[in-house]
């Protein structure tokens, strides 16, 4: 099983933040909306239906902002919470980038061929979103579906973007 950290770079497909740096004096932190990430549980994001629909389980690995779930095999979704980090602020560790909505919060869909990963990348303010991860073997079909289903059905429970 793959380790994964919530945005750290290292583990495969999953989102790390490109580094900034502010002059003195000036603040790093905005919010258009007001919106916040700070309660969002990232396993609360799924319900238990939504999961067995989309054919996994929670697979026990959860904490602080990243709830894991696997089927059987080889396939798994992990859902993130990215607290310091907008859609076109992280980093797409060479993956494709195409901007996309989803329901009505704006998107980033990454794809990594090359690890058979995809990730939807859900904006909550310019400096915050959900990540929705799923992966599977190289040598199966195309995680997208799956990842693009589940965020279809986390979007909806998100702050207002």
């Amino acid at each position: 099983m793959l380790a994964v950290a919530a945005c750290g770079g290292g583990a495969q497909g999953t989102p790390s933040p490109e580094t900034t740096s502010a002059a003195a004096g000036t603040s790093t932190t905005s919010s258009a909306s007001g919106a916040s990430l700070d309660s969002v549980k990232p396993c609360s994001l799924l319900t238990a239906a939504e999961v067995t629909q989309l054919g996994l389980k929670e697979s026990g690995f959860s904490g602080g902002d990243t709830c894991q779930y696997n089927n059987s095999g080889s396939v798994y979704v992990i859902v993130t919470v990215v607290k310091k980090g907008g859609i076109d602020e992280l980093n797409n560790d060479g993956g494709t980038a195409t901007k996309m909505p989803v329901g009505s919060h704006q998107a980033m869909k990454v794809v990594k061929e090359s690890d058979n990963s995809c990730i939807f990348r859900l904006a909550v303010t310019q400096h915050s979103s959900i990540g929705v991860l799923a992966q599977d073997r190289p040598d199966k079909p195309s995680a997208c579906p799956l990842a693009e289903n589940a965020a279809k059905l986390v979007e909806p429970k998100l702050p207002s973007a």
